[in-house]
């Protein structure tokens, strides 16, 4: 007998979650305690987590947890990463809110903010227990559930059909919850944080952003992507202001002296490869169009993200390549097995070209060899870009702010 669709989906999600289910329940009870929490979810999840924090090797019933991610957690994280993305692609499906370039340029701040958080977890902005929610992995969910809300509250505005006045009124009235939640836990819980921006900052901050909303919205464009950047550049103006208060009045104490020419090294080399790609792409389009796409915006972004992801790497841990560019720079490491492998090949230069490979492989299977495929799923073919984006220009970001910092 024939299932039908809705059973599908249900035996599919119960799929789905039944390996989260056993891991939940085998973490609880007492005579699988052991296996399930301290061998599994501590070894490789939880307690690398907690030495980040601490800044060492860390130990819960003899089992010891490094800050490092390892092949268990990288395909661990990988299949979550998947199902995360499937499951935001039905959400935004359902919620009519269409996928496009202009979505992935839309969500830019986004790709900033969140290593420029966890930026200010290294420098210690956050205490414990809200220094947590800043660790990789646990802040890409935090991320991820902030542009999604967003999304969906700019949805929201444009179903409900309002005129010109409700729509800024509406948003607006959101910004006003943000800051008002801001200011209570400025109010109640400053003691988690080395230091917040002032209410008033935040509040001036949050009226720049009703204030574009409205120029935009009263020329028909502030749809829900618009509605999500504009909470982005405000977390940005933000972020922006806490930045600036660190180099006036460090909080932290550097590892070394604050090294900024790396942000330009990085930055500069960077954009020279995409440059490259680009008139590449144009010279061999003449008598190959399909090559045409090497030279999209979009992918150029991908080529530039990981571009500074590889170099913002390899110029922090190579000795070498830090005399080269007359750095000085306190000692870092690799945390994932498969760049720290490459980074130690051919004198850094490896991973910098296979991280080139690589994406040139990715534009060219998505692109190119899949282009029949992807043209029945345009949305799903946005959201696996933006993710590429993110997965280079996220750490890489990260990487190149630390090292500028000395943190």
């Amino acid at each position: 007998m024939a299932l039908n669709i809705k059973t599908k989906k249900l035996l599919a999600a119960a799929a789905i979650l039944a390996p989260f289910l056993i891991v939940a329940i085998g973490c609880v009870m007492p005579q699988t305690h052991e296996t399930f929490y301290t061998n599994f979810v501590w070894k490789y999840f939880w307690g690398p987590s907690v030495a980040d924090i601490e800044g060492r090797a860390v130990q819960y019933h003899g089992v010891w947890a490094a800050d490092e991610y390892t092949l268990v957690s990288e395909m661990a994280y990988g299949a979550i990463l998947i199902l995360c993305l499937v499951g935001i692609y039905q959400i935004l499906s359902r919620a009519r809110i269409r996928l496009d370039e202009k979505f992935i340029y839309a969500l830019l701040p986004f790709i900033f903010l969140g290593p420029i958080l966890r930026v200010f977890e290294d420098a210690w902005l956050f205490k414990p227990p809200v220094q947590y929610l800043f660790i990789s992995p646990f802040l890409f969910f935090v991320m991820g559930g902030m542009v999604l809300l967003f999304l969906l509250i700019g949805a929201r505005i444009r179903d409900i059909h309002l005129s010109f006045s409700k729509q800024v009124l509406y948003f607006a009235a959101v910004m006003g919850i943000v800051c008002s939640l801001y200011a209570l836990l400025y109010l109640g819980a400053s003691r988690q944080f080395a230091y917040m921006v002032p209410p008033v900052f935040v509040a001036l901050y949050g009226a720049a952003s009703v204030g574009v909303f409205a120029l935009v919205s009263s020329k028909g464009g502030a749809g829900p992507a618009m509605t999500a950047f504009l909470f982005g550049a405000f977390t940005l103006l933000v972020s922006a202001h806490v930045l600036a208060e660190w180099i006036r009045n460090p909080w932290s104490r550097t590892m070394a002296a604050p090294q900024p020419m790396v942000i330009a090294v990085v930055m500069g080399i960077a954009l020279a490869v995409s440059l490259l790609v680009f008139a590449a792409a144009k010279l061999i389009s003449a008598k190959y169009p399909k090559a045409a796409c090497f030279a999209n915006p979009v992918n150029l972004m991908m080529i530039f993200g990981h571009q500074v992801d590889a170099w913002a790497s390899t110029i922090t841990i190579n000795p070498d390549f830090q005399r080269q560019f007359g750095l000085n720079l306190a000692s870092y490491g690799e945390k994932h097995p498969l760049p720290d492998f490459f980074l130690g090949l051919g004198g850094g230069y490896a991973y910098i070209l296979v991280k080139l490979a690589l994406i040139l492989l990715m534009i060219y299977l998505i692109d190119i060899a899949s282009e029949e495929d992807m043209r029945k799923y345009p949305a799903l073919k946005i959201l696996i870009k933006l993710t590429i984006i993110a997965l280079g220009m996220g750490p890489g970001t990260r990487d190149f702010l630390r090292a500028a910092m000395s943190v």
